[in-house]
């Protein structure tokens, strides 16, 4: 790949090898698509005994494949292909760092604002939390207060490390343009659109789980929200937890979609494409530098991922699968904001998030608890080195991620 890439960057023709690049990778990986989506229908056309039978239907290994369309492997190649298209037409540009500049002297984490008291502080809060929310499950406590006192819990720390940040000149800004803005909100209208259509398909009509799902929610939504215990674990099949199903319950009060599935539906969806200002942030980050056109390439990716078919049917069928993207995305989008510009507010999100998915999703938080450590542990070994007068101060970084957790 290198080597073509090397005789398209010495020819005149770049520019135009590159477009055309760029053309057969789009038009390669929608050929996979299709090939793959497709593949009964191929099936039923081609003969497979003829020259494009032995094409298309490569020989595909049992049982391992047997439930995949007889086109898949064929489908594997064209993508393939296609990455390798797209490989040619990418050329590494400094101009795309603009987007984020490097700091050229890296703040330290004492000149941050990560100070012992500060951390002190926001633990001081969450074993008040975690007090309080002890003596809530005790006494099992249900109505106003619970949920006020909590997002009080969450909002106190955050303002405080918010304003010791902001105090310290840490950029706190979200790296968006106004098209960025813009492009954005009318890819979720159309993406939300999108689902909205299929709300009525038989596909995702009741057939078994979803009447669970349904009935809770519905069941909430009638007796009204603050009746319930909002962190009780035991909801649906005693396994998953009640605020999955409050979540629900509100969009069927608010759409008052009783005697129908929308508001219901609905939910899933909203759930769904509120990572997508998150998952857009990181994809552009990793393409910046590897990309000529990081902002293009990254609306590509997450319009793969959102109209993808497994994020579309969780997204149209409001079970628990896609409220664990929340914990993941938004988790590590703050954590990579956190360890770039070395901000106590960041770290502090980064687990609060990862803790506020544990009342959504249990599967979720898991995952994310692999990615988030894996970063953290990553980022603590890379500081050790930097900081030699106050070594504690290296682990600031987990005790904010820790205290976001067990608060939330």
């Amino acid at each position: 790949m290198r080597f073509f890439g090397v005789i398209v960057e010495r020819k005149r023709l770049a520019p135009y090898l590159r477009i055309g690049s760029r053309i057969a990778g789009i038009l390669l990986a929608l050929a996979a698509v299709l090939v793959i989506r497709c593949g009964h229908l191929i099936a039923e056309a081609v003969d497979k005994r003829s020259f494009w039978g032995h094409v298309l239907f490569l020989p595909q290994p049992r049982p391992l494949w047997e439930n995949f369309p007889p086109t898949f492997l064929f489908g594997c190649v064209l993508a393939a292909l296609s990455i390798l298209f797209f490989g040619l037409s990418l050329k590494r540009s400094e101009d795309s760092k603009a987007l984020f500049p490097q700091i050229k002297d890296p703040p330290s984490i004492e000149k941050s604002g990560q100070t012992l008291e500060s951390i002190l502080c926001v633990m001081f809060i969450t074993i008040l939390s975690g007090g309080f929310f002890y003596a809530v499950e005790w006494k099992q406590i249900v109505g106003y207060a619970p949920v006020f006192f909590w997002v009080l819990s969450l909002l106190a720390p955050s303002l405080l490390l918010f304003l010791r940040d902001r105090n310290e000149d840490v950029n706190l800004r979200v790296n968006l343009n106004i098209l960025e803005w813009f492009s954005i909100g009318f890819f979720t209208l159309a993406a939300l659109t999108f689902y909205a259509i299929g709300y009525g398909s038989w596909k995702y009509s009741f057939i078994g789980d979803e009447y669970a799902f349904f009935w809770a929610a519905e069941g909430i939504a009638k007796k009204g929200v603050f009746n319930f215990y909002w962190f009780n674990a035991n909801g649906v099949y005693r396994i998953i937890p009640e605020s999955l199903s409050i979540f629900q319950a509100i969009f069927i009060k608010a759409f008052e979609s009783y005697n129908s599935n929308f508001g219901w539906r609905l939910s899933s969806s909203v759930l769904t494409l509120a990572c997508t200002v998150p998952l857009y942030l990181i994809t552009r980050t990793i393409l910046v530098g590897k990309s000529n056109h990081p902002r293009t390439s990254a609306f590509v990716g997450i319009s793969i991922f959102f109209f993808s078919d497994l994020i579309t049917v969780w997204s149209r069928v409001a079970q628990q699968p896609n409220s664990g993207l929340f914990p993941i995305i938004f988790g590590t989008c703050f954590l990579l904001a956190a360890i770039r510009r070395r901000s106590m507010f960041y770290f502090f999100l980064t687990g609060l998030v990862w803790g506020m998915g544990l009342i959504l999703n249990i599967l979720g938080p898991v995952i994310a608890g692999g990615v988030i450590g894996s970063i953290l542990l990553f980022d603590l070994i890379r500081s050790l080195p930097q900081i030699k007068e106050s070594r504690i101060l290296v682990f600031a970084p987990c005790l904010l991620v820790s205290c976001g957790l067990l608060i939330a």
